[in-house]
């Protein structure tokens, strides 16, 4: 009983982790996005008043 017990939280932290996982990847490519967009919106704004 007590090892079936230890094997459904193991389980559990296991599916959790990867959920953290998945999450920090996600907000990591939205935040590389949005640097890399904003750099290329600055980049236009600088090229626009140079022109």
């Amino acid at each position: 009983m007590e090892a079936n017990k230890r094997k459904q939280i193991k389980v559990c932290l296991v599916q959790v982790e990867i959920k953290v996982v998945i999450i920090g990847m996600i907000l990591h490519g939205i935040i590389v996005f949005l640097m890399s967009y904003d750099d290329c919106y600055i980049l236009k704004l600088n090229l626009n008043f140079v022109l």
